[in-house]
Parts: C-alpha cells; structure tokens; sequence
C-alpha cells in the first residue's frame, strides 16, 4: 500500500500481540496504535486492506480498536487478560470481524 515515509511511522513498531493488559498500559501510544493497526488489518484482510487505497485510510480503524482496548484495561481487574482476545472481542463490538 503506498505511504509516505511520515505516514508508516504510525503503524510500525508494534509488539503487543501477545502482551497482557498491564503490558499494553504501560506501553506507549505509538506502540498500541500500531498493534491495533496490525489487528484491523488482520480482521479487514489484505483484500479490502489494499481497497481503501491508502494505509492512512486504516488508521482511524485502527484508532478506534486502540481506544476500545484502552477503556477496557481502565479497570485494573481486566488488566491480566490477552490484548489479542481484548483486541477481538473490540473488533467485534466495532463491526470490523
């Protein structure tokens, strides 16, 4: 998908796939947002990924699965949970799976 170099800063760099909630709260912002782009990605398929014709065009997708994640770990009771079934259960809720 083609990008500017500014425009792939925002969703590399992420490593929290298989982290729990505690890791993903202490993380930074870039970090959650770029594994949230990977998941969206994942649940769209490259198919419909490459439809939106911009890599940009997936982050407010992405932003939206990162703000889920982030309110459901509010609750430091959740935060012992995976952030890849957090994360699906987000896509879920958002229609995106």
């Amino acid at each position: 998908i083609a990008g500017g170099i500014a425009s792939a800063q925002w969703y590399s760099g992420g490593s929290l796939h298989g982290a729990t909630g505690k890791q993903w709260v202490a993380a930074s912002s870039s970090n959650r947002l770029a594994t949230s782009a990977d998941f969206v990605a994942k649940a769209f398929g490259e198919k419909k990924v490459r439809s939106l014709g911009s890599i940009d065009r997936l982050k407010p997708y992405a932003q939206n699965v990162k703000s889920c994640v982030d309110e459901t770990y509010r609750a430091p009771s959740s935060q012992s949970l995976r952030v890849s079934e957090v994360a699906a259960s987000c896509l879920i809720l958002l229609g995106y799976y």
